[in-house]
């Protein structure tokens, strides 16, 4: 296997879109995305399925495009066509919104971070009392 490009950010990554256009049908392609944290089970079955789902096609003797170990995602696939920003949408759908909402999160004022877990927790509770009153039969 020769590597063929490599990115050191996530803006790098749309040059290897045209790269991947170039390249004959039928050539085997893998990418290996690092993260800060580990990647769950969860999250490569939800990229197999969706890129399943698109129609990528997985190296041959494989059934699986994604993979994990540790912090690392394997993603290998078989060109049919250009694939690479199908497959990075169906990764960037799950990586950015958590990352985001930390983002944001993390620059909140103290009294607003505050205001939203009150307003999550007095939720939460209210939803909780509902299904206690409807299962106690207390309203009927």
């Amino acid at each position: 296997m020769k590597l063929i490009y490599s990115a050191a950010s996530t803006e790098a990554l749309s040059y290897f879109s045209p790269i991947e256009e170039s390249l004959p049908e039928g050539t085997l392609l893998s990418a290996e995305l690092h993260f800060a944290g580990a990647i769950g089970s969860d999250v490569t079955d939800y990229i197999n399925r969706e890129c399943s789902r698109a129609g990528v096609v997985p190296w041959p003797g494989m059934s699986y495009i994604a993979s994990a170990s540790g912090d690392v995602l394997y993603l290998r696939w078989q060109k049919g066509m250009a694939w690479w920003v199908m497959i990075l949408g169906i990764v960037l759908s799950i990586v950015l919104p958590p990352l985001l909402g930390a983002a944001i999160y993390a620059i909140l004022p103290d009294w607003m971070k505050d205001l939203t877990n009150a307003i999550i927790a007095i939720s939460v509770m209210g939803v909780m009392a509902y299904f206690v009153s409807k299962m106690s039969g207390v309203f009927k």
